[in-house]
């Protein structure tokens, strides 16, 4: 059902969209994830940050170990201009999960608003060894390319590249929905 949600999002029927948040809501009232949707809802359709953050804390109190829903609330008090806030939820992310990707994405982050550039290189080498293919879906691949491309090592972002999208580097590459911003590099 989130993806009914997404999808109505994207053509434009953000009521409708609305309305499936409210059936996920009745459906599954004390699943998490329906918290989730909501809250990313607010925070990317709606673009209500505050309650994003009331969604979010819901869906945390339902799952306190959850790294994703802390990472979620922290990149919120980002949007929200409240450094101190995030880095207590991010904080909190990694303390719990070093050896997670919404952890390590999370952290990636919040070092790169703070200005902490060798930090949040630290995180996104740390996320793109956590999940090579995923890791260019959360930026750390791309973020870690233009690091080694300003500071001249471009066989080194080639391997970067090599890692998280091999598909491209075939006698004949495969460019899909996932790789072809990197296939335009």
């Amino acid at each position: 059902m989130q993806n009914v949600v997404a999808d109505l999002a994207a053509l434009g029927r953000f009521d409708e969209g609305q309305d499936w948040i409210a059936k996920l809501l009745k459906l599954a009232p004390d699943g998490s994830g329906s918290y989730e949707a909501a809250g990313f809802y607010a925070w990317f359709i709606s673009g209500r940050l505050d309650e994003a953050v009331a969604w979010f804390s819901q869906a945390l109190a339902r799952d306190p170990g959850s790294t994703r829903f802390l990472k979620n609330l922290g990149l919120v008090y980002l949007d929200l201009g409240d450094p101190i806030e995030a880095r207590r939820w991010l904080h909190r992310s990694i303390v719990l999960g070093p050896e997670s990707l919404d952890a390590n994405v999370g952290m990636q982050l919040l070092e790169l608003y703070r200005g902490s550039e060798a930090e949040a290189l630290e995180h996104a080498r740390a996320a793109l060894a956590l999940d090579p293919l995923l890791g260019p879906g959360v930026g750390a691949l791309e973020f870690l390319r233009d690091h080694a491309l300003a500071t001249g090592r471009s066989p080194e972002a080639e391997a970067l590249y090599r890692t998280g999208y091999p598909e491209l580097f075939g006698d004949v590459p495969a460019v899909d929905r996932r790789n072809y911003r990197a296939a335009i590099d």
